[in-house]
């Protein structure tokens, strides 16, 4: 997906897209799915936090997480979840065939980014999508 944003001028901008891309992430993919693309995405979590702080952003971060530890919260998601999953009419396979295996950030270009993480990403994904048959 991709979202043209300045966080910069908006602290709630980016806790709200934070927040959300978490929420769709545990709402819409099932539990395997959840488990192979967890490990790209505490290595995402933790990148992003250098540049959370580098940009005024880091308690916004946080906000995101104390979301998480709130039960009510959880309760409306796994609700969320359930009612999703009988209205669905792809599987995770179909659905994950159209996700890339790279950030693109445009706030974030850097060779690091560009020669490093997104190659590892990339690799990553080829490997573990062949992994869902769900």
């Amino acid at each position: 997906m991709y979202h043209k944003y300045q966080f910069s001028r908006s602290i709630l901008q980016f806790y709200y897209m934070e927040r959300n891309r978490m929420i769709m992430m545990f709402e819409n993919y099932r539990l395997g799915t959840l488990l192979l693309i967890f490990l790209p995405f505490l290595f995402m979590e933790l990148g992003m936090l250098p540049y959370a702080a580098l940009r005024g952003l880091f308690w916004a971060k946080f906000k995101v997480y104390g979301y998480f530890l709130r039960p009510k919260n959880w309760v409306r998601m796994i609700r969320n979840k359930r009612i999703k999953a009988k209205l669905r009419k792809i599987s995770d396979r179909q659905l994950t065939r159209l996700i890339v295996g790279k950030l693109e950030f445009q706030e974030i270009a850097n060779p690091i980014l560009k020669y490093i993480v997104n190659p590892v990403f990339n690799l990553y994904w080829r490997a573990v999508r062949n992994l869902i048959f769900w």
